[in-house]
């Protein structure tokens, strides 16, 4: 069994469990808890995803190759000032979503050092979205309605090290959207944490 706690650089924390199963089949859970204000102190948004899935690992010397698949369910809120200049505009955009991943990954793995290459591609689909940031005539929540499925691709490069069964974990991600070229996505993102085996 593994434990992760990785704390993103800008504004997020995710805790995750995996488990083997046997010696080629997984599950795991993963919960993400998101929070950030703006510096000038105009606003902040603020979210959360839980996700369980499964997947398969085949352990080839010190490598291993797997692939996971996971479906996940969250929110999230924005609370901005609204722009007295913009007729309408309440400051507001909240929307769920869902998310269904698959994950292949090509993982190195020593006593005291791991790495690992990964490929994610997620469908996202946003729904009970309220809110009118922006005003009229095109608000975000219109953008966000007009563009509520998206496919995001995100390569990922992942580094442990540490003791056997203990390790720190750095990963960078890069994001971008598939279906949409100017959808507002995070493009790069760092992770560190700490990893637990057990």
């Amino acid at each position: 069994m593994s434990l992760s706690v990785s704390k993103n650089f800008t504004y997020g924390t995710d805790f995750s469990a995996a488990y083997a199963v046997n010696s080629k089949l997984g599950v795991l859970a993963k919960y993400s808890k998101y929070s950030q204000k703006d510096s000038d102190g105009n606003g902040e948004g603020s979210g959360n995803i839980l996700e369980l899935g499964f997947g398969y690992f085949k352990p080839i010397s010190k490598f291993i190759v797997e692939g996971w698949i996971t479906y996940g369910n969250g929110k999230f809120m924005n609370r901005f000032l609204p722009n007295q200049n913009v007729m309408n505009d309440d400051g507001l955009i909240d929307a769920k979503f869902r998310r269904i991943c698959f994950q292949p990954a090509l993982t190195y793995q020593s006593k005291f050092i791991a790495g690992s290459i990964s490929l994610r591609s997620s469908y996202l689909n946003y729904y009970d979205i309220r809110g009118n940031l922006y005003g009229e005539p095109y608000s975000a929540s219109d953008n966000l309605i007009d563009n509520n499925k998206q496919i995001i691709f995100e390569p990922a490069f992942t580094l442990r090290a540490g003791l056997k069964n203990i390790k720190f974990e750095q990963q960078i991600v890069w994001a971008k959207s598939l279906s949409n070229r100017n959808f507002e996505y995070s493009n790069i993102v760092l992770i560190w944490g700490l990893f637990v085996s057990i």
